[in-house]
């Protein structure tokens, strides 16, 4: 686990804040602990656990919101939890729509230390941007224009 010493009680971030945490770390030039956060979170949490859906918290059977675990059923398929799609879209791709109906867009890729493969659904096709051993490549749809394209 990321934090592992506690100095003071805290309430871990549930799903929905987490992804904004993410979202800040990266403003902050901290992509690599917001990747780190993602696979310990939904990574280890969510996906190893064999779940195929987004739970609204991560006790799925209770809550942590007093400060204390709570026998109280939460939902098990929560659209704020799927909050890594949307960080893996705009942050990780770096993908800025510039003209209406993404016509226009311009792409800024992240190096995150690891292998992906991103695939967004746009009006025309689906956009593409892969990172194979640090070599990052686009395919973009017909009828969108690349304007520019910069990794970081």
């Amino acid at each position: 686990m990321l934090f592992v010493k506690r100095k003071q009680p805290f309430t871990l971030a549930e799903p929905f804040g987490t992804a904004v945490t993410l979202r800040a770390l990266d403003k902050a030039g901290l992509m690599n602990l917001s990747v780190r956060i993602l696979k310990e979170r939904w990574g280890t949490w969510m996906v190893d656990r064999g779940l195929t859906s987004t739970p609204e918290e991560w006790g799925m059977n209770g809550s942590f919101r007093s400060g204390s675990y709570q026998g109280i059923m939460r939902s098990l398929s929560h659209i704020w939890s799927a909050g890594p799609a949307q960080f893996l879209i705009h942050n990780v791709t770096g993908m800025q729509i510039l003209k209406p109906g993404c016509g226009e867009i311009s792409l800024r890729p992240a190096d995150i230390g690891a292998d992906y493969r991103i695939v967004c659904p746009l009006p025309q096709g689906n956009l593409i941007v892969e990172n194979k051993r640090g070599e990052i490549s686009c395919r973009v749809p017909d009828g969108v224009k690349l304007v520019s394209v910069s990794c970081r």
